[in-house]
């Protein structure tokens, strides 16, 4: 039995290896995704800190008198071998060990393992040990396609490779971390979560984690001051919500079939559904079948293709059930980022794209983001976006002045593996995100300084240019020069955007705007409507010198 709550805590935070003095050559991670008949594996050199792919392939129809062996080193194939008849698993991983062992000037130091579902209990990449493989054999009920498989290749591959940490690293992890209970539970009772782990899970998380640091090196910030909705496109699709570089919510559930339209599988759908083609004459298997291979793209269309360019172009020839079938699915995502930027509280740095559909597929990308400009103040560039389907370049799709921005960020979930698994066996060191808590301060009247010489309080009855003019005109003759505009958050305000590119500004979000009302008798306003800014808006305060001013405090 699956429990929701483990009293043995596993949490991906099994004991890390104690530091050892690696040789030169003793460098390579080895990453391997064992499914029912195929096992995935790459191999990256992480001495220099930062993992680099060396070799990658894959060993296909394992058990049958035709299995293939596929060995690429540095780009170049060097072995690509078919019948070979390969009984199981363990054969399986022997000749990947023996395909790898001329090509390698070094040892295998580290073994990362993909697993689909880490449950309730592995909440992070861990060491692997009995209690770990007991626990991936577990979760099988909730992922009986992957984890049977992923399982059964952790223990062949430790014979294999004995002596080295290995590591398992769940895709569940990324979420399952993190999620408060608000966002996980189901409205089901109590004892299916106590007594059988019925919740939300999400995956992809391994993709969300990668995807959601190469937006932080992208935006210039730490991981941990990323907020952003990201979207995992592909055959299988979901989203993810990331505050603070986390994730907060997801589309997908106990299992991956809920959330987006997906290739066959068909995303949010009415619990009635099953009851009503229960009670007429509809198994559990059957239901099953329909539910993940048989809906989707592929239902909605009539069952005339599940891939997203295949619909495109089926609509594009004026095909309605096609042309239905993209619309659904698009409007499925504009539904979820509409939620997502509620639950991060309209403080969006970007929208991401990644995946098969979200990297390659510029149309549906705008599709998605069409009239976003009121909500979030996202606006995509045409040309920026036509021309970002190489699927191989972190892209700033979003126009100049995008409040928002919309990125497209290639995934490489190898490369997490490998990164994540020399971090836990010691062979790189890896920042976590971690949320800094800011104090929080008072307000206080007695303590507030001016925070300029001249504040200026837009009340929408100046132009833009007209009020750089004045501006101008004060920070010849003062020091300091404030403004405030009031602008609900999020909302793109193409003044704002103007301001900040000709003053180079900082923005400062203020969420309790009551202490400002002392400090507008204290300087001088122009064109100040002070009712209309003490409303319900919420309100950016600009410093024209470029510093960060922080007003509950009253100080610089």
């Amino acid at each position: 039995m699956l429990l929701a709550r483990s009293a043995r805590p596993l949490a991906g935070t099994a004991a890390r290896l104690a530091p050892r003095s690696l040789s030169t050559t003793n460098k390579f991670v080895l990453t391997l995704n064992a499914g029912s008949s195929s096992i995935k594996f790459g191999v990256f050199d992480v001495a220099g800190g930062t993992p680099v792919e060396r070799c990658s392939g894959i060993v296909e129809e394992v058990g049958s008198d035709h299995s293939r062996l596929k060995l690429v080193v540095d780009g170049e194939v060097k072995r690509d071998v078919a019948d070979l008849h390969i009984k199981g698993h363990g054969e399986a991983l022997a000749n990947i060990r023996d395909a790898l062992a001329p090509q390698l000037p070094g040892a295998i130091a580290a073994v990362g393992h993909r697993v689909v579902h880490g449950g309730a209990s592995i909440l992070g990449p861990a060491l692997v040990d009995d209690a770990i493989v007991d626990e991936v054999d577990a979760c099988a009920a909730l992922a009986p396609l992957h984890n049977p498989a992923n399982a059964l290749g952790i223990r062949f591959a430790r014979d294999t490779w004995g002596g080295v940490p290995h590591v398992v690293v769940p895709d569940t992890a990324f979420h399952t971390a993190t999620m408060p209970p608000e966002s996980f539970r189901y409205a089901l009772p109590k004892s299916l979560y106590d007594d059988h782990g019925i919740r939300r899970y999400g995956f992809h998380g391994t993709s969300y984690a990668y995807v959601t640091k190469q937006l932080a090196t992208a935006l210039g910030k730490p991981v941990s001051a990323v907020n952003a909705i990201v979207c995992h496109l592909g055959s299988g699709a979901s989203m993810c919500a990331v505050e603070h570089g986390r994730s907060i919510d997801t589309t997908m559930g106990l299992t991956p079939l809920e959330g987006l339209v997906m290739g066959t599988r068909a995303g949010d759908v009415d619990a009635g559904v099953l009851a009503y083609l229960s009670e007429r004459g509809y198994s559990t298997s059957d239901l099953d079948a329909l539910l993940n291979k048989e809906s989707g793209l592929k239902g909605l269309s009539g069952g005339l293709a599940s891939d997203m360019r295949a619909i495109t172009k089926l609509a594009d020839q004026g095909d309605d059930d096609a042309a239905l079938a993209r619309s659904v699915f698009v409007e499925r995502c504009r539904k979820y980022i509409g939620a997502y930027a509620v639950k991060l509280k309209g403080r969006v740095d970007a929208i991401v794209f990644s995946g098969g559909i979200g990297e390659r597929d510029a149309d549906c990308r705008r599709r998605i983001c069409a009239d976003l400009e009121g909500l979030l103040g996202c606006e995509i560039d045409a040309t920026k976006n036509t021309f970002a389907v190489d699927g191989s370049s972190v892209v700033d799709v979003s126009t100049q002045f995008a409040s928002t921005k919309v990125y497209v960020v290639p995934t490489d979930e190898e490369l997490e593996i490998a990164s994540q698994t020399a971090s836990v066996a010691d062979l790189i060191q890896v920042e976590k995100p971690r949320v800094v808590e800011e104090p929080i301060v008072e307000p206080s009247k007695d303590s507030a300084k001016p925070i300029g010489n001249v504040l200026f309080v837009d009340g929408g009855g100046a132009t833009a240019p007209a009020e750089l003019g004045l501006m101008f005109a004060a920070m010849t003759a003062h020091e300091k020069v404030g403004f405030f505009r009031p602008v609900h958050h999020g909302f793109v305000d193409r003044k704002l955007a103007l301001f900040r590119e000709v003053f180079d500004l900082d923005d400062v979000p203020v969420e309790a705007m009551c202490a400002a009302a002392s400090l507008t008798r204290r300087l001088h306003a122009v064109d100040a409507t002070p009712a209309r800014w003490r409303g319900g808006a919420a309100l950016s305060l600009l410093d024209l010198t470029g510093s960060l001013v922080n007003l509950h405090a009253g100080t610089e």
